[in-house]
């Protein structure tokens, strides 16, 4: 690799080198097949910090980049443009920016910029369209100069436990890989990168910023996940490395018929973002013979600490080693440093880089100062060190439970099922019990012909009784987020709403008693005595039976409509309705 962008304090820096070395090489690659030159990038760049300087923005404000899949290319450009503004870009997806835009004491100094036909709420910023920030080829004054040490971006973690944490980052963070050896399994010059990772998520974010400094590198932006475009686009385009997360390996190892065979020659398949399963890995070895199948572990209050492992078949390590220059342990629960195979909290650092600080949206931001180099930055996942120094990853910190006195960790459980021929999908929970404190339970996607009998014993074999599920739940999806982690706390109402099914199918007087239980709440506080008591005489109204077919839609997903609780007003009457309806999507 050539060495001038390894002497870059800041992405600018690294991306007008490009512009200068190799002004008509390609550096994007849109959805629709627009191709974007370093020059092209960094010119339309410069003229959108123009546009955000003349509408006030100053060094240090927080500028807020709404987009999507569709629209990796304008926000590139306006990302550029908000750090030559001397900016903090905070790039979020348009279905996080209602949350953020509620922050009770909001980021001051704050700009929205909004990319292509998104709309974007009403909140506590000034709101500008990406194409109106063109309007100012000149600049209105000197663009300041930037340092390393400047804070540079904000992301945020996948909030799939809890609200997402804001996390600040420098310049010099985020150039790392330019300014230390490089870790072997990083592409080379001109590799085409193919991203089909969603946006604002933090492992997608990070092949953005590695392949805009990149000399030569080209990034083919899929606008999203599907086994079959993604197959097509290997087909297509000459890619050389390519990213997934454990989901969509497993989407892929599902999905028929894919024309392997004719895909370009691959070089490097990156997994990241949760455990992987070695069955996950070998697929794409077998499919991939050529390419070197790259497990790779960080986390978004870490980065650029991780470690990576390249799979071989005679040996399944999930995470791996650290990169050149970083450092990984693993804290046990007394805070002592866990002895090799002990279990505990991995921590991760970068020596000699600035860490990134996790922060408040609100008031002014905090400036990254000397103590933060080189810190030990704690992660919310659970894992051990083997006797060569390898990392293993157990799963997250609060997804694993006790039973009784057993550490259950989901992850291990799912594994198991997954590997199970007929099982499309899985998730282990948590379920409460009265002398164990809690027992695992499964919900289950099948993709052909099982019994939940068939499932337990399985996984009984493998991990003994004791760990095992106590119960499956058939279910037609797990709800996951864009990046295809399990959205726990919606996986825990979906198991509710199917116990609730359950209870139902089984007896019809368990939806008489919820229906009498939420009529109490719509209409006048008063439980209906029975289930004779009509909705309206009862109180209910035609507003109140609209809001009466919502609650049933969720609590046990099927559709009754109110003239339905028009025409059956008495409640035994309208259970029956819901029932019927439940044994049709049973039936289905």
């Amino acid at each position: 690799m050539t060495d001038a962008p390894r002497l870059a304090g800041t992405i600018v820096d690294a991306l007008r080198w490009r512009r200068d070395h190799e002004p008509d090489a390609v550096a994007l690659v849109s959805p629709d097949g627009a191709e974007t030159t370093c020059r092209q990038w960094y010119d339309r760049a410069l003229v959108a910090a123009y546009g955000l300087v003349a509408r006030g923005v100053r060094p240090g404000d927080p500028v807020l980049l709404v987009a999507d899949d569709r629209h990796w290319s304008d926000f590139a450009v306006s990302y550029v443009g908000v750090l030559l503004a001397g900016g903090v870009a905070v790039p979020v997806p348009v279905a996080l920016y209602p949350a953020i835009a509620a922050t009770p004491q909001p980021l001051l100094g704050a700009v929205t910029v909004r990319h292509g036909e998104l709309q974007v709420p009403d909140g506590p910023w000034p709101v500008v369209a990406d194409l109106d920030l063109a309007g100012h080829p000149e600049a209105p004054s000197p663009l300041p100069e930037l340092h390393g040490s400047d804070p540079a971006e904000i992301s945020f973690t996948a909030g799939t436990e809890g609200p997402p944490k804001a996390v600040l980052s420098s310049h010099d963070t985020l150039t790392v890989r330019y300014t230390a050896e490089e870790s072997p399994s990083q592409p080379g010059d001109g590799s085409g990168y193919l991203l089909v990772l969603p946006f604002g998520n933090t492992f997608a974010h990070t092949v953005f910023i590695d392949a805009m400094q990149t000399p030569g590198a080209r990034l083919y932006v899929a606008g999203g996940f599907r086994p079959e475009d993604f197959v097509d686009r290997l087909c297509r385009a000459p890619i050389e490395v390519t990213f997934l997360v454990p989901a969509m390996v497993e989407a892929l190892l599902r999905t028929p018929d894919l024309p392997w065979d004719k895909a370009g020659p691959v070089e490097v398949v990156c997994v990241s973002g949760a455990p992987v399963r070695a069955e996950a890995l070998a697929y794409l070895g077998q499919v991939l013979p050529h390419a070197t199948v790259v497990n790779s572990y960080c986390s978004t209050e870490a980065w650029p600490a991780g470690t990576d492992w390249a799979y071989t078949p005679d040996e399944a390590v999930n995470a791996g080693r650290p990169w050149e220059c970083r450092e990984v342990r693993v804290i046990a629960g007394d805070g002592t440093i866990a002895a090799p195979g002990d279990t505990g909290r991995v921590q991760l650092r970068t020596r000699g880089v600035r860490a990134r600080r996790t922060v408040a949206l609100s008031g002014r931001l905090p400036a990254l100062g000397p103590d933060a180099v080189a810190a030990w930055v704690g992660t919310d996942d659970l894992g051990f060190l083997d006797d060569h120094g390898r990392l293993h990853l157990i799963g997250r910190r609060g997804d694993v439970f006790t039973v009784g006195g057993l550490q259950i960790a989901p992850a291990q459980l799912e594994a198991v099922l997954l590997r199970h021929p007929a099982v499309r999908d899985a998730v282990v929970l948590p379920s409460p019990h009265p002398s164990l404190g809690a027992i695992p339970v499964a919900l289950v996607v099948p993709s052909g012909e099982v019994t939940r009998r068939e499932l337990l014993r399985v996984v009984i074999d493998e991990v003994g009784a004791d760990r095992a599920p106590r119960a499956v739940y058939f279910v037609p999806a797990v709800p996951r987020s864009a990046a295809g982690k399990v959205v726990r706390a919606d996986a825990a109402e979906l198991l509710a709403r199917v116990r609730r099914v359950e209870a139902a199918l089984r007896d019809e007087a368990t939806v008489v008693s919820y229906l009498a239980g939420v009529v109490a709440e719509l209409v006048n506080g008063v439980e209906a005595p029975d289930g004779w008591t009509n909705f309206f005489e009862h109180g209910g109204d035609s507003l109140a039976a609209l809001r009466l077919c919502r609650r049933i839609k969720s609590d046990y997903g099927v559709a009754v409509q109110a003239r339905e609780v028009a025409e059956n007003p008495a409640l035994r009457d309208l259970a029956e309705v819901v029932t019927e309806q439940l044994r049709r999507a049973e039936d289905r």
